[in-house]
């Protein structure tokens, strides 16, 4: 939940470090807030493949049809790879109370296999499924 006052994600692929295991593949986000409208912000830009923007935008462009803006409206689900796609979130405002949170719900589907992250400190363990839920 995002609770405005230019609250944002810089560029980012969604694996990476500690707290983004590295077999993580692929990203869904769902919006849950109540509405939306275009002064509120909080808006996800999928840029492409790449570490960095720069590399992003030189991946590819017309094959992936990226760069995208997808706008956070409630019940809209968005897919993308977590390893490949580099994606962004606006500054997001709440101008009137609650009503305007940004709210979303994010799961990530796991790989069976650990990538290789020249960033991974030894010992390091990929996220994995609950026992209940293997």
């Amino acid at each position: 939940m995002s609770v405005g006052n230019g609250a944002a994600f810089d560029a980012h692929l969604d694996v990476g470090v500690a707290e983004k295991p590295y077999n993580r593949k692929l990203s869904l986000l769902v919006y849950l807030n109540e509405s939306w409208r275009p002064s509120l912000g909080g808006e996800i830009m999928l840029l492409g493949e790449g570490e960095t923007e720069a590399e992003a935008a030189k991946a590819n462009p017309e094959r992936l049809k990226l760069p995208v803006t997808v706008s956070p409206i409630s019940g809209r689900l968005v897919a993308f790879w977590s390893d490949l796609i580099l994606h962004k979130v606006q500054a997001s405002e709440v101008l009137n109370g609650m009503d305007d949170y940004r709210v979303s719900y994010v799961i990530w589907l796991l790989g069976e296999e650990e990538s290789e992250a020249p960033s991974a400190s030894k010992g390091e363990k990929a996220e994995s499924a609950p026992s209940w839920a293997l």
